[in-house]
């Protein structure tokens, strides 16, 4: 069983003080581009030529389960590979998230398809789904790492400290100072 997350934390375990806070800058912006990728899935829902019964709550099931789906299934799979058939409904879910988007972003015309495709593949469905999916792992992952790493900057920038006023020769025991 490989989990994808730990292996990430295992090669950043050097800069996880500098690592983990890009990680999580990196969920807000998958988060920004997660919206426009939800909206424009939604959008691509409804423009489907077909009949909608319910316009509320059904079109926001509809637009978000592919998304959600991605997310979670990823996560599945990303945490035991061993287990292939969350990778495979995550694809199934990626192709109606990728079509509706197209769909939506062509307006309908065929000649902008491959265009809408591309757009939608590298820009939101790499910058949403996959990424917050990554990012969100691995911030879950080593976070306990990244406060070891923090609380070891600390106490090592206090010792700097206190060596630095030694060397300077200014007292730093306080019980003397206050006596």
């Amino acid at each position: 069983m490989t989990n994808v997350f730990r292996q990430i934390s295992k090669n950043t375990r050097p800069i996880i003080l500098f690592a983990w806070p890009l990680g999580v800058l990196l969920v807000g912006l998958s988060l920004i581009l997660m919206w426009e990728d939800y909206a424009t899935s939604h959008a691509g829902y409804l423009a489907l030529p077909t009949q909608k019964v319910n316009n509320g709550w059904v079109t926001f099931a509809v637009a978000a389960l592919p998304q959600v789906g991605q997310i979670v299934l990823f996560y599945i799979f990303g945490r035991d590979t061993r287990r292939g058939w969350a990778a495979l409904l995550a694809a199934l879910f990626f192709l109606v998230d990728l079509g509706t988007d197209a769909w939506f972003k062509s307006a309908g015309t065929w000649s902008l398809m491959p265009l809408s495709i591309v757009e939608s593949l590298f820009v939101f469905t790499l910058g949403s789904e996959v990424l917050f999916t990554i990012a969100v792992g691995f911030v879950a992952e080593t976070f306990g790492e990244f406060l070891v790493g923090v609380s070891g900057f600390i106490r090592g920038a206090i010792d700097g400290i206190r060596s630095a006023m030694d060397n300077l020769g200014i007292d730093t025991d306080m019980e003397e100072t206050h006596r």
